[in-house]
């Protein structure tokens, strides 16, 4: 059934993925706040119950795992949910293939995600024209890096005659709670390559914690 603002409307809904995560939770409170239904999904019935009970009615608990959806059943959740977009915050998105932004496309969906995954984000692009062909939008990267960070230096670069050096660190704070999903981004890129900016050209160099 469709829930109702004071007024009568119907509320609009996203199925929010990893929404009992560190950044998950957050998301969520978020939209509630904002007067945005959330279909909350993770695998967990027993913290979904709790999230739920922390945010109200405009919360839908739904235990499942993301490796379920694919755009059939995207398309029915969305029927059933009035859902207008996804927003995945259930990372890691390293090494992952871009098959539920795909499907939230053939769903007709909106797509958001919170990765800060250089390869997932650079990546994405080549579902521009898919999008647009269904008339949706699929944004990556909306987490601290790049997002956040790019917006702090469009603010503090603006009227720049010149930039000759910009770096950009991540790291999770000592007091920040450390989800599995940001713990597994991390140990991934241990050791790896990485493509870095030295000496006037880009080059790859390990990646270190």
């Amino acid at each position: 059934s469709r829930r109702r603002d004071a007024g009568g409307a119907a509320v609009k809904r996203v199925l929010l993925l990893g929404a009992t995560g560190a950044f998950g939770a957050r998301l969520a409170e978020g939209l509630v706040r904002v007067g945005i239904g959330v279909v909350a999904v993770a695998r967990g019935a027993p913290a979904l119950a709790a999230l739920a009970a922390r945010l109200g009615p405009a919360v839908t608990p739904l235990a499942m795992d993301r490796a379920r959806l694919d755009a059939a059943r995207l398309r029915a959740l969305g029927a059933q949910h009035d859902l207008f977009a996804i927003a995945d915050a259930s990372g890691p998105f390293q090494d992952r293939p871009p098959d539920l932004p795909r499907a939230a496309i053939a769903a007709g969906l909106h797509w958001v995600d919170l990765s800060d995954a250089r390869d997932w984000v650079a990546g994405i692009g080549a579902l521009d024209a898919p999008a647009r062909q269904a008339g949706v939008a699929v944004l990556a990267g909306a987490s601290s890096t790049p997002a956040l960070s790019h917006a702090v230096l469009d603010r503090i670069t603006e009227g720049a005659r010149a930039i000759h050096v910009i770096e950009v660190a991540i790291s999770p704070g000592n007091r920040a709670p450390r989800g599995e999903a940001v713990m597994r981004a991390i140990l991934s890129r241990a050791g790896q390559p990485i493509r870095v900016f030295r000496g006037g050209r880009w080059t790859a160099a390990p990646g270190e914690i």
